[in-house]
């Protein structure tokens, strides 16, 4: 799966995104203020869908129990009522996040760019520390993984 085409657009109403129905195009919103972190963040956000998109087609084929999918994070998190599929995809582009933003915190020097990569970074592991915490109770990955 690569990404073959960005489509920057301006909108205050919609957010970027991409469409399982255009494969490897990612639409990315061009706010009124915007800097290198933000377009990095978003860039390593949608390609994370597409690539999780790309990945989990035939997604019925993984989420066998339709029920215990769609209700999978209720009662976890307030009011979160994220699929099973939903919070996996979360998860997996969390790790894309994580993985550009710390690239490039490594590889840059301009102090005001680290620092909005980093507070990028804190909010993208925050989310992920919570989906992998759903995800544990859930399956009772954390007893399991603590037995090995």
């Amino acid at each position: 799966m690569s990404t073959d085409y960005f489509v920057l657009f301006e909108s205050t109403n919609v957010n970027s995104f991409t469409s399982e129905n255009l494969p490897g195009v990612n639409f990315l919103s061009v706010p009124p203020v915007r800097s290198v972190s933000y377009f990095i963040e978003d860039t390593a956000h949608q390609c994370g869908h597409n690539i999780i998109s790309a990945m989990s087609f035939g997604v019925e084929d993984y989420f066998l129990d339709e029920e215990a999918n769609k209700h999978f994070a209720e009662g976890r998190v307030k009011n979160d009522n994220r699929s099973a599929y939903v919070v996996f995809h979360g998860v997996f582009t969390e790790v894309m996040i994580a993985m550009v933003l710390s690239s490039f915190i490594e590889n840059n020097n301009d102090p005001s760019d680290k620092l909005e990569a980093e507070g990028r970074l804190a909010f993208a592991l925050k989310k992920f520390n919570v989906d992998v915490h759903i995800t544990c109770l859930r399956w009772n990955l954390c007893q399991m993984l603590a037995r090995n």
